[in-house]
């Protein structure tokens, strides 16, 4: 991840169409019986366009991609941003590495989220993730992204994870999202 610039993350293909798949509760284009948890993980859906919904999804999907390739390299990743533009483009931003070493973690959330303030008319939306410990959860790792879209989402995602070669994991892999409302702004 590039510290400090603006860079494009690599494009998960198939990430927008898994999520909108999960949304309809099929998977690969088999229908399935959907979860109480999934409909309401879903539930941020209900009202909003069939665009938003995408553009949220893209967001979610971008992140989600970001964290997966960071902890496969390096077990770990730094707090991050990712935007839509209405241009269309989607761009992740970090902090340094001078700027992580100098910030206490509650700092360098604050400095993203002022960028994103900064930068707010030119978004449709931007996902703030970043790692945390669960103690409800008997310390489980988690990454937690705060989402924003200007048609009024705003949506706090938890997702455990389990690094590859830790207590059996074959893989690392992130669990099913727990979405919660959330009454917080990003972009105002």
């Amino acid at each position: 991840m590039a510290s400090g610039k603006k860079t494009k993350p690599k494009k998960d293909r198939g990430a927008a169409r898994r999520a909108k798949a999960a949304a309809r509760g099929t998977s690969g284009g088999q229908s399935t019986a959907r979860t109480p948890s999934q409909d309401a993980a879903n539930a941020w859906r209900q009202g909003i366009s069939t665009a938003t919904a995408a553009t949220v999804d893209q967001m979610t999907a971008h992140m989600q991609h970001v964290v997966l390739e960071q902890l496969e390299q390096f077990q770990a990743f730094p707090p991050f941003v990712v935007t839509a533009g209405r241009d269309g483009e989607f761009e992740l931003e970090s902090l340094s590495a001078e700027d992580l070493e100098q910030l206490d973690p509650a700092e360098a959330l604050e400095s993203l989220r002022a960028r994103l303030k900064d930068t707010a008319p030119s978004l449709l939306g931007a996902v703030l993730a970043f790692p945390a410990t669960l103690p409800d959860r008997s310390g489980a790792s988690a990454v937690i992204a705060e989402v924003e879209h200007i048609d009024g989402v705003k949506l706090t995602l938890i997702q455990t994870y389990r690094l590859k070669g830790v207590n059996g994991a074959k893989k690392t892999h992130l669990e099913d999202a727990v979405v919660e409302p959330r009454d917080t702004t990003l972009l105002g």
